[in-house]
């Protein structure tokens, strides 16, 4: 009777064991999502003017933007000492999986939260494209490398 109350004991214990593996730690193997992108290939067909994308040769005005891109657009202006004659090549509201922004600096540690942002794709006055991102909240802005 004793063999059989260790038995069970030890499968309770496996049984436990792999539940809390499985359904409460977050296993590192598997495809990792870096990020969740929303893009739309004609701007005109937007609601709310979130994403803007752009595939042709003309840019985005500035008087497209609603107010939280136009906010963050200001900020990367101002942190990154830019001239306002950048023109907007492309825009996107994007989803990034840490606070890196999915432009990720070696030596530094993210906090792993999905973090809601813009990217933006910048030419300036000398033809040379540039790509900053910016959470929504413009706590956290990054120049990512073209």
């Amino acid at each position: 009777m004793r063999k059989y109350k260790t038995f069970k004991t030890v499968i309770f214990a496996l049984i436990l064991y792999f539940l809390v593996f499985f359904f409460f730690l977050k296993p590192k193997f598997g495809p990792q999502i870096e990020r969740v992108t929303k893009s739309f290939e004609d701007p005109t067909s937007l609601d709310m003017g979130s994403n803007l994308n752009n595939k042709g040769k003309s840019n985005i005005s500035k008087d497209n933007l609603n107010d939280k891109q136009l906010a963050a657009f200001k900020k990367i202006i101002s942190k990154y000492d830019l001239s306002d004659q950048v023109t907007i090549k492309s825009l996107e509201e994007s989803e990034f999986s840490d606070t890196s922004l999915g432009c990720p600096d070696p030596e530094t540690n993210y906090t792993k939260t999905v973090t809601p942002g813009f990217i933006f794709n910048l030419e300036n006055e000398q033809g040379i494209n540039l790509n900053y991102r910016i959470s929504k909240d413009l706590n956290i802005s990054v120049k990512c490398p073209t």
